[in-house]
Protein backbone atom coordinates (compact mmCIF):
# COMPACT_ATOMS: atom_id res chain seq x y z
CA UNK A 1 0.00 0.00 0.00
CA UNK A 2 1.20 3.26 -0.66
CA UNK A 3 1.85 6.49 -2.48
CA UNK A 4 -0.45 7.43 -5.84
CA UNK A 5 -2.37 4.30 -5.04
CA UNK A 6 0.24 1.49 -5.80
CA UNK A 7 -0.59 -1.48 -4.11
CA UNK A 8 2.66 -4.14 -4.15
CA UNK A 9 2.74 -8.23 -3.53
CA UNK A 10 4.82 -10.11 -1.63
CA UNK A 11 5.74 -13.59 -3.90
CA UNK A 12 7.58 -15.51 -1.39
CA UNK A 13 10.86 -14.34 -2.83
CA UNK A 14 10.43 -10.35 -3.51
CA UNK A 15 8.20 -7.91 -3.76
CA UNK A 16 6.58 -6.45 -7.15
CA UNK A 17 4.46 -3.82 -7.97
CA UNK A 18 0.68 -5.43 -7.99
CA UNK A 19 -1.56 -2.52 -9.18
CA UNK A 20 -1.67 1.39 -9.98
CA UNK A 21 -5.10 2.51 -9.59
CA UNK A 22 -5.09 6.20 -10.02
CA UNK A 23 -3.54 9.27 -8.03
CA UNK A 24 -4.75 8.69 -4.28
CA UNK A 25 -2.48 8.01 -1.59
CA UNK A 26 -3.56 4.24 0.38
CA UNK A 27 -2.50 3.86 3.94
CA UNK A 28 -4.50 0.55 4.72
CA UNK A 29 -4.95 -2.87 3.82
CA UNK A 30 -6.81 -6.00 5.01
CA UNK A 31 -7.11 -9.34 3.35
CA UNK A 32 -9.84 -11.83 5.23
CA UNK A 33 -8.43 -14.59 3.14
CA UNK A 34 -6.96 -15.34 -0.71
CA UNK A 35 -10.16 -14.47 -2.34
CA UNK A 36 -10.94 -10.98 -0.01
CA UNK A 37 -9.10 -7.84 1.03
CA UNK A 38 -9.57 -4.19 1.09
CA UNK A 39 -7.25 -1.28 0.81
CA UNK A 40 -8.37 2.22 1.83
CA UNK A 41 -6.81 5.62 1.35
CA UNK A 42 -7.55 9.63 0.16
CA UNK A 43 -10.52 10.81 -0.94
CA UNK A 44 -12.64 7.78 -0.02
CA UNK A 45 -11.06 5.06 -2.29
CA UNK A 46 -11.43 1.67 -1.59
CA UNK A 47 -9.73 -0.79 -3.31
CA UNK A 48 -10.87 -4.50 -3.62
CA UNK A 49 -8.86 -7.48 -4.31
CA UNK A 50 -10.70 -10.01 -6.43
CA UNK A 51 -8.72 -12.75 -5.46
CA UNK A 52 -6.44 -14.00 -8.52
CA UNK A 53 -4.97 -11.00 -10.06
CA UNK A 54 -6.60 -7.53 -9.95
CA UNK A 55 -6.91 -4.76 -7.58
CA UNK A 56 -9.80 -2.58 -8.56
CA UNK A 57 -11.23 0.85 -7.42
CA UNK A 58 -14.73 -0.87 -5.82
CA UNK A 59 -16.16 2.25 -4.35
CA UNK A 60 -15.28 6.11 -4.16
CA UNK A 61 -16.87 7.02 -0.89
CA UNK A 62 -16.71 10.88 -0.91
CA UNK A 63 -14.52 13.13 0.78
CA UNK A 64 -13.00 10.87 3.82
CA UNK A 65 -9.54 10.01 3.93
CA UNK A 66 -9.52 6.79 5.41
CA UNK A 67 -6.20 5.68 7.00
CA UNK A 68 -7.00 2.07 8.28
CA UNK A 69 -9.12 -0.59 7.31
CA UNK A 70 -9.57 -4.30 9.10
CA UNK A 71 -11.61 -7.16 7.58
CA UNK A 72 -12.62 -9.65 10.35
CA UNK A 73 -14.91 -12.10 7.42
CA UNK A 74 -16.78 -12.29 5.21
CA UNK A 75 -19.71 -10.03 5.97
CA UNK A 76 -17.90 -7.53 8.78
CA UNK A 77 -14.97 -5.30 8.02
CA UNK A 78 -15.03 -1.42 9.07
CA UNK A 79 -12.76 1.55 7.65
CA UNK A 80 -11.84 4.30 9.54
CA UNK A 81 -10.16 7.73 8.49
CA UNK A 82 -9.35 11.55 10.22
CA UNK A 83 -13.15 12.63 9.97
CA UNK A 84 -14.19 10.28 12.76
CA UNK A 85 -16.97 8.38 10.42
CA UNK A 86 -16.43 4.71 10.40
CA UNK A 87 -17.86 3.00 7.48
CA UNK A 88 -18.80 -0.92 7.39
CA UNK A 89 -18.72 -3.35 5.03
CA UNK A 90 -21.16 -6.35 5.67
CA UNK A 91 -21.30 -8.77 2.56
CA UNK A 92 -19.92 -9.82 -0.71
CA UNK A 93 -22.80 -8.23 -3.12
CA UNK A 94 -23.23 -4.56 -0.52
CA UNK A 95 -21.48 -1.54 -0.86
CA UNK A 96 -19.36 0.05 2.00
CA UNK A 97 -21.67 2.42 3.95
CA UNK A 98 -21.28 5.26 7.15
CA UNK A 99 -21.90 3.41 9.92
CA UNK A 100 -21.26 5.83 12.78
CA UNK A 101 -20.07 9.09 13.72
CA UNK A 102 -17.24 9.98 15.97
CA UNK A 103 -17.24 13.54 15.72
CA UNK A 104 -14.46 15.44 14.49
CA UNK A 105 -12.13 12.72 15.34
CA UNK A 106 -8.63 11.90 13.88
CA UNK A 107 -8.71 7.98 14.11
CA UNK A 108 -5.85 6.03 12.97
CA UNK A 109 -5.76 2.51 13.80
CA UNK A 110 -8.26 -0.42 13.97
CA UNK A 111 -8.03 -4.22 15.40
CA UNK A 112 -10.75 -6.79 15.75
CA UNK A 113 -10.27 -9.84 18.23
CA UNK A 114 -14.08 -11.45 17.19
CA UNK A 115 -17.06 -9.97 15.80
CA UNK A 116 -18.31 -8.55 19.20
CA UNK A 117 -14.70 -7.07 20.30
CA UNK A 118 -12.19 -4.38 18.78
CA UNK A 119 -11.15 -1.35 19.30
CA UNK A 120 -10.34 2.05 17.48
CA UNK A 121 -7.71 4.50 18.51
CA UNK A 122 -7.07 8.00 17.49
CA UNK A 123 -8.22 11.49 18.31
CA UNK A 124 -7.35 13.65 21.22
CA UNK A 125 -6.20 12.72 24.55
CA UNK A 126 -6.15 8.82 24.31
CA UNK A 127 -9.44 8.38 22.60
CA UNK A 128 -10.35 4.65 21.89
CA UNK A 129 -13.07 3.34 21.04
CA UNK A 130 -14.63 -0.37 21.89
CA UNK A 131 -16.55 -2.31 19.40
CA UNK A 132 -19.40 -4.26 21.19
CA UNK A 133 -21.10 -6.19 18.63
CA UNK A 134 -23.51 -3.44 17.61
CA UNK A 135 -21.72 0.16 18.42
CA UNK A 136 -18.31 1.55 18.94
CA UNK A 137 -18.52 2.99 22.53
CA UNK A 138 -16.23 5.21 24.16
CA UNK A 139 -13.30 4.33 26.51
CA UNK A 140 -10.64 6.72 27.81
CA UNK A 141 -7.02 5.78 28.39
CA UNK A 142 -5.56 8.40 30.78
CA UNK A 143 -3.36 10.71 29.40
CA UNK A 144 -2.88 13.48 26.73
CA UNK A 145 -1.65 11.58 24.25
CA UNK A 146 -2.90 11.11 21.11
CA UNK A 147 -2.81 7.21 20.10
CA UNK A 148 -1.39 5.82 17.21
CA UNK A 149 -2.03 2.29 17.00
CA UNK A 150 -3.46 -0.81 18.88
CA UNK A 151 -2.98 -3.92 19.26
CA UNK A 152 -5.35 -7.38 20.85
CA UNK A 153 -4.22 -10.67 22.08
CA UNK A 154 -7.40 -11.54 23.47
CA UNK A 155 -10.36 -9.98 25.49
CA UNK A 156 -8.16 -9.08 28.40
CA UNK A 157 -5.23 -8.14 26.62
CA UNK A 158 -4.62 -5.66 23.95
CA UNK A 159 -2.05 -2.57 24.32
CA UNK A 160 -2.01 1.04 22.32
CA UNK A 161 0.87 3.01 21.21
CA UNK A 162 0.80 6.80 21.22
CA UNK A 163 2.27 9.56 19.78
CA UNK A 164 4.13 10.31 23.42
CA UNK A 165 6.94 7.43 23.84
CA UNK A 166 3.85 5.44 26.01
CA UNK A 167 2.97 2.24 25.67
Amino acid sequence: VGISYQISKWNGLSWASQADLGSQNLYGISLFNETLGFAVGDQGKIAKWNGSSIWYEYQDTGNQNFKDVKIFNSTLAFAIGDSGKIFKWNGSNTRWYEFQDLGNQDLKSIKMFNNTFGFIVGGPSGSAYRWNGTRWGSEQINGAFTLTDVDIFNETLAFATSDNDKI
